[in-house]
């Protein structure tokens, strides 16, 4: 074969190989428009909706209206039929022009505690007042510490001692007009998401000494220990 019927062959299969790759990427390019021209219809909030809002309420209401968007903003799980869960509640509260999903949705016979929890956590509750409970000002969603008081402690002294930290508070009772616990109630309590360790903790602490809850800063989470406090250490 002649050094000259060799070069056309080679420059023949590069342009058969030019020629494949700008129709496939001609043909890829096509169809991302088509894709992208595809819509779908979603439910989307027509107003600020709370947490624990029924979905019937929201429907006579029109604050669900359907709306048709690209197929690539859908989210996972949107709901496209709301009145197959007419009877559901939101678990959390959603905002104008934001999208109706399933995991935004709950049973109304179940408590709304329940879709709060982290998996693998349980819900505590220990009773609190004003005293113990930073002056009635914590509110769901904030984090705390729980200090004890052992009489006595492990080495046969009375001690205080921060058990647990970063704990999210995710209920309260006996709630006052501002958000938080306040002194109309006579025995308020709080939630709290705890491991089943850390429960085990809690509950122990509770039955054999005296609670105290201590407020945490919004960014913090697990604070480090300081040690405990007795009456030989606590003047030092």
């Amino acid at each position: 074969m002649s050094v000259r019927l060799r070069a056309v062959i080679i420059a023949i299969t590069f342009g058969l190989a030019a020629t494949i790759g700008v129709a496939l990427y001609i043909n890829s390019f096509k169809a991302a428009i088509v894709e992208s021209g595809q819509k779908q219809a979603v439910y989307v909030a027509n107003a600020k909706l709370a947490s624990g809002s029924r979905i019937s309420q929201a429907l006579d209401a029109n604050n669900l209206k359907k709306m048709e968007i690209p197929k690539r903003y859908v989210a996972e799980d949107a709901v496209t039929d709301p009145e197959a869960y007419k009877s559901r509640m939101l678990t959390a509260s959603m905002s104008r022009g934001e999208q109706l999903t399933l995991s935004k949705l709950r049973s109304s016979s179940q408590s709304e505690v329940t879709y709060k929890l982290p998996a693998d956590y349980l819900a505590v509750s220990i009773p609190v007042d004003d005293v113990v409970g930073v002056g009635g000002r914590i509110k769901v969603g904030d984090r705390v510490a729980i200090i004890a008081t052992f009489e006595p402690g492990p080495d046969g002294a009375d001690v205080s001692r921060m058990v647990l930290s970063g704990i999210e508070v995710l209920a309260l009772s006996g709630q006052s007009k501002a958000g938080g616990m306040g002194a109309q109630s006579s025995k308020p309590t709080l939630t709290l998401a705890v491991t089943p360790a850390d429960a085990e903790k809690l509950v122990f602490a509770e039955e054999k000494g005296k609670v105290w809850v201590a407020l945490q800063a919004p960014a913090t989470q697990g604070l480090p220990q300081a040690g405990g406090q007795t009456v030989q250490t606590v003047f030092r």
